[in-house]
């Protein structure tokens, strides 16, 4: 079960992650998002729990967290 301090971590290496960007869409208007690479979140994640747990295994976290590409995609690649 997650404590408070874990979910703390968590939101810390959320925020930390989080990047505001600006822009002109070119028709005058600008444009706010908030851009976050996935990447970026499960690096940190990793990082942050192994300080935590010196037993955690960031690596098995980081390969638990990659999406594999949709077949299809493979079938294309194989032709």
């Amino acid at each position: 079960m997650l404590t408070k301090k874990d979910y703390e971590l968590i939101a810390e290496a959320i925020r930390d992650q989080t990047e505001w960007v600006r822009f002109d869409d070119g028709y005058g208007e600008v444009i706010q998002e908030r851009k976050i690479h996935p990447n970026d979140l499960m690096v940190v994640l990793g990082i942050a729990f192994k300080k935590v747990d010196p037993n955690f295994e960031e690596y098995k976290f980081w390969d638990a967290c990659k999406k594999p590409y949709p077949e299809e995609w493979k079938k294309e690649e194989d032709k």
